[in-house]
């Protein structure tokens, strides 16, 4: 978190950094409350290795939309 509120102080305007800090750190809560229910969803109509698998497509897709 703090390399990527360092990020967009550089990047962004000022008027937008407080919007986008807010954003940034939202998200973290958010994909915390979504994550274990989904984890548990997952875990118990598939295999455990299917969380593996779920965790792997998520990074490459976040990885893919981070580089364009």
């Amino acid at each position: 978190i703090p390399l990527g509120i360092g990020i967009m102080r550089d990047v962004l305007p000022a008027e937008r950094l407080p919007s986008a800090m807010a954003l940034m750190s939202s998200s973290i809560g958010v994909g915390g409350g979504l994550a274990l229910p989904a984890a548990a969803l997952i875990a118990q109509h598939a295999d455990w290795h299917a969380l593996f698998v779920a965790a792997a497509v998520l990074g490459t897709a976040a990885f893919l939309l981070a580089w364009r």
